[in-house]
């Protein structure tokens, strides 16, 4: 026998912060997904580095370094500054690219040591975004 108390969900809208990001990347959602499982065997933090026609995902523990350069073309576009690099926790990222099931298509929003925002939506059908705070280097 099971029990099982009724849930009651808060039904209020959450506010999402006003971000203001300097780098957006739009790329197909399974080469997100495949380059944080490849780099998740290295570290517990990815970098995200980018530059006007290149994107780079970068872990690297005390012997072992990864590093996946990916391209601009038709399918990743890249809108950036000049170079934009920040540090993210592989675990929370690993749940947040669960998303790619639903949709071919993920945004990567952020700026220099700010939140990544990351969005999946497939129009009439789904939006789904993660906003995950920076990983802070202990110097």
């Amino acid at each position: 026998k099971f029990n099982l108390p009724i849930i009651e969900l808060d039904s209020k809208e959450q506010k999402v912060p006003a971000l203001e990001f300097s780098t957006v990347i739009e790329m197909p959602s399974n080469m997100l997904s495949d380059a944080i499982e490849d780099t998740s065997i290295i570290s517990d933090a990815v970098a995200f580095i980018a530059h006007e026609h290149k994107f780079s995902v970068k872990a690297e523990s005390e012997l072992s370094k990864a590093e996946i350069d990916m391209a601009s073309d038709e399918n990743l576009k890249i809108k950036c500054p000049g170079t934009t690099k920040a540090k993210y926790s592989i675990d929370y990222l690993k749940k947040m690219i669960a998303g790619s099931k639903i949709s071919n298509n993920v945004m990567l929003e952020f700026a220099e040591s700010y939140p990544l925002k990351i969005t999946y939506k497939e129009i009439d059908k789904i939006f789904l975004s993660f906003i995950l705070a920076p990983r802070m280097e202990n110097d």
